[in-house]
């Protein structure tokens, strides 16, 4: 698992920018920046706002890190996908059945009577 903050804060280090001025770009007091350092993930819209200051790109450490898991949970959604789909047809199926039996019933009840 990546650990954003210390991401950001290296290259907020690289950049060459004090806490303070950083802390001016993204809107926020010197202190919540500290806050954010130590966080292991950042809220997208924070996260991109970071990124457009920075001039990084700090989604391609998620991207990067999960390909493979995203293919992987990707190939489960196709199959679950599927599954629904048979599952609506057998809803269907059984609807129609329990109609068909319903009508018999009825009619059979108006027999005897």
């Amino acid at each position: 698992m990546i650990h954003i903050g210390e991401i950001i804060k290296r290259i907020v280090k690289e950049k060459g920018l004090s806490i303070t001025e950083f802390g001016k770009r993204i809107s926020t007091h010197r202190r919540n920046v500290y806050d954010i350092f130590i966080r292991e993930s950042v809220d997208t819209a924070l996260l991109q706002k970071i990124s457009n200051v920075l001039e990084h790109d700090f989604f391609k450490y998620y991207i990067k890190n999960d390909s493979k898991e995203l293919i992987i949970l990707h190939g489960k959604l196709q199959t679950l996908q599927k599954e629904i789909e048979y599952l609506k047809q057998l809803v269907i199926e059984k609807d129609k059945i329990n109609s068909m039996l319903e009508e018999k019933i009825n009619r059979l009840n108006k027999r005897k009577r």
